[in-house]
């Protein structure tokens, strides 16, 4: 691993966090929306669920830009298979599924985001 990310915000995050001091809150609305973010901790250990593997799977392809079909990969079951045996993988379309239903919940996070946020 050479260290670099894979699109995620864990580096923006980090810096906010070390320079907490230069954050202007200038307003209620830009202080709460940088806490929120910057609450968000994704180190925690989160206990396995069917639900949440699947939710986790669909961003992971989302965001590394997988097919849907990477779930049928024989590589790719052993790997989730040493992770953890419990997982199921689920098809192809499923995935799809999952994906549009993920876009969709976020579409209505970012609406709602956005028009309670002056500042965009």
């Amino acid at each position: 691993m050479d260290g670099k990310t894979c699109g995620s915000t864990g580096n923006l995050s980090r810096h906010l966090k070390s320079h907490m001091d230069k954050i202007d809150p200038s307003t209620k609305k830009q202080a709460d929306f940088m806490k929120k973010f910057l609450t968000q901790d994704t180190d925690e250990r989160i206990p396995y669920s069917d639900e949440i593997f699947r939710e986790k799977l669909a961003i992971w392809i989302t965001i590394d830009d997988q097919p849907f079909t990477v779930t049928e990969c024989q590589e790719f079951k052993e790997l989730v298979k040493v992770c953890n045996e419990k997982a199921e993988l689920p098809s192809a379309d499923t995935v799809r599924r999952d994906v549009l239903k993920l876009y969709n919940k976020y579409r209505i996070d970012v609406k709602h985001m956005l028009q309670v946020s002056s500042y965009f």
